[in-house]
């Protein structure tokens, strides 16, 4: 996994590709905890997995966030992804949207 970090609607737009490795975002976690703006997207669309440490980081991510009175939403998760997070029933933790805009859309609430 290489993910790329970018500004968009004043928010950090994070793009995950192919595992979501714990490992390599927990270098990442403080910084991205200290970025401006009312939370992070996470888009999922060329996520090919997520392991039980993948969805251990997003609660941890979630559970920081809104520490610090921000939000996390997720976009793109493919439709085996998506099922993954309905039988956990971690989509009715996290926030899932089918676009990036709408996920954008959800934290300038």
């Amino acid at each position: 996994m290489n993910p790329s970090f970018e500004q968009v609607a004043g928010a950090l737009l994070i793009h995950l590709t192919g595992p979501l490795e714990k490992a390599e975002l927990n270098q990442k976690i403080e910084w991205i905890l200290t970025q401006p703006g009312p939370g992070v997207v996470l888009n999922c669309a060329q996520l090919q997995t997520i392991d039980a440490a993948g969805f251990s980081f997003l609660v941890f991510l979630y559970k920081r966030l809104g520490q610090s009175g921000k939000k996390l939403a997720l976009c793109g998760l493919r439709p085996n992804l998506l099922h993954l997070f309905m039988i956990t029933r971690l989509d009715q933790v996290l926030k899932c949207f089918v676009s990036t805009e709408a996920a954008l859309a959800y934290l300038a609430l």
